[in-house]
C-alpha cells in the first residue's frame, strides 16, 4: 500500500518525458489492430506489443493521459513485490518475506512504478516467473503453478525486449536441479520450452 501511494504520488506530479510521449502516441490508435500495424510498419515506440496492448486497454478505461500509460508499470511493480514476498516467505518465513517485499521501494527500482517505460510491467512478470518455478519444483505442485510458468516466460519477451533474459536463471535453475535430482523434471522443462514459444 505505501509502494502504490508513493508510487501514485510521484506519478502525478511526475511531468511525462519524450519516451512516454512515444507511447502515449502509439498507444491511443484505434484499437489492438492498429497499434500491431503501427509496431510493425513504422514503430514510434520501441518496445513489443505486450506492453502497448497493456497500456492500450488502461487508455480504454481511464482515458489518454499520463496515469494510464503509468499504470501496467505501477500493478507489473506491486504483482512483483507480492510475488517477492511468498517466493522469501516459503523459504524463510513471514517476517523476512515483508523485508524482502520492502526492499524494492527503498530501492531505485521505485522509479519503473511510476514511468510509462515497460520496465515495471516486466518485473512484475520476472516475479511471477520466479514464484511460478519455484512451485512448479515443489514436491506437491499444481497444474496452475505450470501454466503460470509457461505464460509468464511467454509474456516476458513481448512485455520488452530484456525479458529474453529471464531464460537465463530460469534454464540454470533448472539445469543445476536436475544434476542434483540426477533426473529430468519433464513437465518443468516442458513449461520452460512452451514459454520459449513467446
Amino acid at each position: 500500500l505505501l509502494t502504490a501511494a508513493l508510487a501514485l504520488v510521484w506519478s502525478y506530479n511526475k511531468l511525462m518525458w519524450m519516451d512516454e510521449f512515444l507511447v502515449l502516441r502509439t498507444d491511443i490508435a484505434g484499437g489492438f489492430r492498429e497499434i500491431a500495424h503501427i509496431q510493425r510498419v513504422q514503430p514510434i515506440s520501441l518496445d513489443p506489443l505486450g506492453y502497448h496492448f497493456a497500456s492500450h486497454l488502461c487508455t480504454i478505461f481511464f482515458g489518454a493521459n499520463a496515469f494510464s500509460i503509468r499504470l501496467p508499470c505501477l500493478v507489473g511493480f506491486l504483482t512483483m513485490q507480492v510475488c517477492l514476498f511468498f517466493f522469501v516467505r516459503r523459504v524463510a518465513g513471514s517476517r523476512a518475506g515483508v523485508i524482502a517485499m520492502a526492499i524494492p521501494a527503498l530501492t531505485g527500482t521505485l522509479f519503473y512504478a511510476a514511468e510509462a517505460r515497460p520496465y515495471g510491467m516486466l518485473l512484475g512478470v520476472f516475479g511471477i516467473a520466479a514464484l511460478s518455478y519455484q512451485a512448479a519444483t515443489r514436491r506437491i505442485r499444481t497444474r496452475l503453478a505450470l501454466v503460470c510458468l509457461t505464460l509468464s516466460l511467454m509474456l516476458a519477451p513481448n512485455t520488452h525486449y530484456f525479458g529474453v533474459l529471464l531464460f537465463v536463471p530460469i534454464v540454470i535453475a533448472e539445469f543445476v536441479r536436475s544434476l542434483s535430482l540426477r533426473r529430468l523434471d519433464w513437465p518443468v522443462i516442458g513449461a520452460i520450452l512452451l514459454g520459449t514459444l513467446g
